[in-house]
């Protein structure tokens, strides 16, 4: 758990792009705030209570979100995976 949270803790405030995947996706329409292309999302300061390293806590439009990794791109196009931070 303690790797987890210091991962974690590289992540605060860090501002990200929804990947082409997350736009697309089924369950994207089924936010109460959807992503949108080009969308500029902050990793929420609190990632405690997240399920694992595959998954991050974000702040978009207004909204909480709970989302995997994999869904995420830095704003220099590098995607998010479990083990890059």
């Amino acid at each position: 758990m303690g790797k987890q949270i210091e991962e974690q803790e590289k992540l605060k405030d860090r501002v990200l792009t929804p990947t082409k995947e997350a736009i697309k996706a089924k369950w994207n329409n089924k936010l109460t705030s959807p992503l949108k292309s080009e969308e500029k999302v902050v990793v929420h300061k609190e990632q405690q209570g997240v399920p694992d390293e595959r998954y991050i806590r974000i702040k978009h439009n207004g909204c909480i979100s709970i989302l995997s990794k994999h869904y995420f791109q830095t704003l220099s196009g590098i995607k998010l995976s479990a083990k890059l931070i």
